[in-house]
């Protein structure tokens, strides 16, 4: 956590909060999956089997304690974390203030989770409200997707970016919109694209169909996890026996890799996690001597970290823009 609070009694305040939390009226509405509830933090975690989940105002809402998205025992003040099942929270301000307790921030985002602020209005008059000095606090390793919640509608929209949850200092937005442009992807049924959620084998190996124009596509509409998969088989792609188990890092590199026809890459890798004789350990070279993705430190490469959509379509992008060769510095 980045942000120390500025004493025990805060603290106090923020865990009693996050334990039991209370709305400031009875008014307050939160509304998740057509459900309503009085309280932020009790809204999101009504998804308990949920690696996502979207809370939706319906008024303006006063938190008590600053909410936390992930896992804390606030410095050991409690011997069992508070944790938030769902990695993934978006909040749709729905023209709505979000306003935060008093010298406290409105969210803190800790390692591994990803929180997404919209605003579903036509007006975009929701917005964040804190007087501390973030209204939302970002731990490494966390991802906190932000939309101005002022910004007019004009100035995105639906028609470059169709996605509410896709922000534009994301630092997937322009693979994403590429993917769009090029039909690779449409996203969900309801809107969204889900760029922190999981990504299967199923998912990158549809994108890969789709990037080389749907070859031999047959049968009826709705048949196109057949298509996927038959191209697959015949391009000697398919991995595993469990399409829709997740697509780990070393998988993806790996279906990129033979997508382009298995190039040699010039030097070995030297991470402590890729062993020189693993299956995977060209493709991996070749992802980083390309700059398709770098490691997740300057020793590992987290072969075994499953791969989000966003993650996917960013490789994606740059194995078709960049130029061999030429590295990006960014990792994703």
């Amino acid at each position: 956590m980045k942000r120390r609070f500025v004493s025990t009694l805060l603290a106090l305040v923020l865990c009693l909060g996050l334990a039991l939390p209370a709305s400031a009226a009875g008014e307050q509405q939160i509304t998740v999956n057509g459900q309503t509830y009085e309280a932020l933090l009790g809204a999101i975690l009504s998804e308990t089997e949920a690696d996502s989940v979207t809370a939706r105002l319906d008024t303006d809402v006063v938190l008590t304690a600053a909410v936390v998205i992930g896992t804390s025992d606030y410095d050991g003040l409690f011997a069992e974390p508070m944790t938030v099942t769902a990695k993934n929270v978006t909040v749709d301000l729905n023209g709505h203030t979000l306003t935060g307790a008093p010298g406290c921030a409105v969210f803190e985002v800790q390692e591994g989770y990803t929180l997404t602020i919209v605003d579903s209005s036509a007006g975009k008059t929701g917005k964040l409200a804190a007087d501390a000095e973030e209204a939302v606090v970002v731990a490494e390793g966390a991802v906190y997707n932000a939309l101005p919640a002022g910004e007019p509608e004009e100035a995105a929209p639906a028609a470059e970016n169709p996605f509410p949850d896709v922000a534009e200092d994301s630092p997937y937005y322009d693979a994403i919109l590429w993917a769009v442009e090029k039909g690779i992807t449409q996203g969900y049924t309801d809107g969204t694209f889900r760029p922190a959620a999981t990504c299967s084998h199923l998912h990158i190996l549809t994108f890969l169909w789709r990037a080389e124009g749907k070859p031999d596509a047959t049968g009826e509409a709705g048949q196109e996890t057949m298509n996927v998969t038959r191209w697959a088989i015949g391009e000697d792609l398919l991995q595993v026996d469990d399409i829709h188990a997740g697509c780990t890092r070393a998988d993806a590199v790996t279906y990129l890799w033979k997508a382009v026809g298995a190039p040699e890459a010039k030097e070995a890798v030297s991470f402590t996690d890729v062993a020189a004789d693993a299956a995977y350990a060209q493709a991996v070279a070749w992802a980083v001597e390309n700059g398709v993705t770098l490691g997740t430190s300057d020793t590992t490469f987290s072969p075994d970290t499953i791969c989000t959509r966003g993650q996917i379509a960013t490789f994606l992008y740059r194995v078709e823009n960049l130029p061999a060769g030429e590295a990006e510095t960014t990792p994703a």
